[in-house]
């Protein structure tokens, strides 16, 4: 069983809403805020059920950053929102009760996924619990 707490950017594209979660290094597009976000969200889920079924998951998490928390330092109810510690945010996967976190800066990586070099001040987030 997995279990994910991230959270889904979007953003107006030229052509499309652009939808994306810098913490899993995976994107979709929609035609409208919403259908970018869902479609980033499906593209989520899809990432975790190929790294499943491939049998690569924990790999994969600690290659897009993920760190593996020791059992003392376990999140409680990380669904219940963002998963915030000393101030900081985190998103969050936990795979057969073994909890992984990344500290995420959004903003910085909005500003990295430019390739215009544009301002990300028209993002949103959201925290988008799922299960794969």
């Amino acid at each position: 069983m997995v279990t994910v707490n991230v959270r889904i950017g979007t953003r107006r594209g030229d052509e499309a809403w652009v939808g994306w979660c810098p913490s899993l290094q995976v994107a979709s597009t929609g035609t409208s805020q919403p259908r970018a976000a869902a479609a980033a969200r499906e593209a989520v889920v899809l990432w975790l059920e190929t790294c499943c079924s491939k049998g690569t998951l924990n790999e994969a998490l600690e290659d897009v950053g993920f760190v593996r928390l020791s059992p003392d330092d376990a999140v409680r109810n990380a669904l219940d929102g963002p998963v915030e510690v000393d101030g900081r945010s985190y998103d969050f996967v936990e795979v057969n009760r073994v909890q992984y976190v990344r500290e995420v800066d959004y903003m910085q990586d909005a500003d990295d996924s430019l390739s215009d070099g544009a301002s990300a001040s028209g993002f949103s987030y959201q925290v988008l619990p799922a299960t794969a």
